[in-house]
């Protein structure tokens, strides 16, 4: 069995009598019945889904639709090599089994093939109430597996244009072109016509197998299994001697593009840039609610379009004045400040970083046998408030920023953890700020995992005196890792065996 149903297969309808179910009124099937009976007309559009950036950056951007390799399609039928029968005369070599002899002509007609995949549309003319359900751009399982999940677009051609397009391209000799509609069968014992021995040794394997292909097109290029029927599709088929794909200009036959529901707002300004090129191209956006799809036309205004300096709208108005380009080179100057900065104060925090560094490797002799010892360079010891702003943004200036941490891991349980840190920052005119932090981590069956703090402190000095405030404060931070160890241990269940 076949069909050519410009919209699609529609399955048999469910078991009832009259549209009565159990003695109540299924309005569900009655609708669907009438959508099944409804007469359709061919509109005389066909659409291509795609996904957005192919969309916006290959297709439109070149306004060329790309004919893809015949032996890339979806179906079985397609994708598998394709053996025809083969005949000779009683004068003729008898072919015999020769699978090498199958192979090259399957490589002359498949890979050498491109098509381009459309698909039909069909307007209900019966005014009932689901019209747009067999549209061409309404295809749900299409949207799914190529239009990006519903996040990319449908391109609307006029048929008769892009077709004109097709077959008048300027193409080498010898180049086959088809167009058609697929027709879905659910089997297929391939074509009738075999390929003739004393041909292929005639006129060459190449030949011969061009001419099977253009006899038997129908059946080559437009059979489908029936699984795919509800793709509706129709197809440009393109044969000639190259293995690279070919392409048709669109710039003609676009008539309109439909967004999918979930086109994401981020790729608009770019939709619309590319449509400056095609003033004639209407935008629609398809939705879907309550198990029922439609479409409607959206302008992509001046908040999603770019503006004329190039600027895209944004939500945060900057503090800063001037334009776009005095901005950027005052924000770059702010990040050269701060390096140069960071570079001239790195000096006075060597010392006593090195000096945290060495305190918090000897808190690790009292880790526990087996557990995971890491010593890495984090500024956890630093107060959140506190911490160093990106290059240019108001607030205390910061000029250098660095510290270590010391993690103490459980073997058993990665989440059973003690941290000691340190930091030193160097602030403007030489004033320098120490700081250190003690806390413990362990799982909870309600909230995951909680970070309870045992010790934390902060000290003002400068370089004079920097070096004997870093020591009393990792005085003051090893007097605190004793309980925190002692309490790790029997979060742990071993409090023996220590080094």
């Amino acid at each position: 069995m076949t069909t050519n149903d410009p919209a699609g297969s529609l399955p048999a309808a469910p078991t009832s009598v009259d549209g009565y179910v159990d003695g109540v009124t299924d309005y569900e099937q009655i609708w669907e019945q009438s959508l099944r009976d409804a007469p359709r007309v061919p509109s005389g559009v066909v659409y291509h889904y795609t996904g957005a950036d192919t969309a916006i950056l290959g297709i439109l951007a070149s306004g060329m639709l790309r004919l893809s390799p015949f032996s890339t399609t979806n179906d079985l039928w397609e994708s598998r090599p394709f053996y025809p029968s083969i005949s000779a005369h009683a004068d003729d070599r008898d072919p015999g089994p020769d699978m090498a002899l199958w192979e090259e002509t399957d490589r002359h007609i498949r890979a050498h093939a491109k098509v381009a995949c459309l698909t039909q549309d069909a307007q209900v003319m019966d005014g009932i109430h689901a019209d747009d359900a067999l549209r061409g751009w309404a295809h749900l399982s299409l949207w799914a597996h190529y239009g990006a999940g519903g996040a990319g677009i449908c391109l609307g051609f006029d048929q008769r244009k892009l077709l004109e397009r097709f077959m008048t391209a300027p193409h080498p000799q010898g180049t086959l072109r088809f167009h058609g509609p697929v027709q879905y069968q659910h089997s297929s014992r391939g074509p009738v016509r075999s390929i003739d021995m004393g041909q292929i040794e005639e006129f060459g394997i190449d030949a011969a197998a061009l001419s099977f292909a253009e006899d038997n097109k129908e059946t080559v290029f437009f059979r489908k299994h029936a699984d795919w029927a509800n793709e509706s599709e129709y197809r440009l088929v393109l044969i000639d001697q190259s293995v690279l794909p070919a392409t048709v200009d669109i710039r003609s036959a676009l008539t309109h593009i439909v967004l999918g529901e979930c086109f994401p707002a981020s790729k608009r300004p770019a939709l619309a840039a590319v449509l400056a090129s095609y003033p004639d191209v209407e935008v629609r956006q398809m939705h879907f609610h309550n198990r029922t799809v439609f479409c409607e036309p959206i302008s992509l205004d001046a908040t999603n379009r770019p503006v004329s300096s190039g600027a895209a709208a944004s939500l945060y108005s900057p503090r800063r004045k001037g334009s776009l380009h005095e901005r950027l080179c005052q924000l770059r100057a702010a990040e050269e400040e701060q390096r140069a900065d960071a570079e001239r104060a790195r000096n006075l925090a060597l010392e006593p970083l090195g000096q945290i560094a060495q305190d918090l490797s000897s808190f690790a002799e009292t880790a526990p046998n087996g557990a995971q010892i890491r010593l890495m360079p984090r500024v956890d010891a630093v107060p959140e408030q506190l911490r160093q702003r990106a290059a240019g943004v108001p607030g205390e200036i910061i000029c250098f920023e660095a510290g270590r941490a010391l993690s103490i891991q459980d073997a058993d349980d990665p989440y059973r953890v003690v941290v000691a840190a340190g930091a030193i920052q160097v602030l403007a005119e030489r004033h320098i700020r120490i700081h250190g932090l003690v806390w413990r981590e362990e799982p909870q069956s309600s909230s995951g995992v909680t970070r309870i703090q045992v010790w934390r402190d902060s000290r003002d000095t400068n370089v004079d005196t920097v070096a004997d405030v870093t020591r009393q404060l990792l005085d003051d931070l090893g007097k605190a890792i004793p309980d925190a160890m002692q309490a790790f241990e029997e979060m742990c269940g071993s409090s023996e065996g220590t080094h």
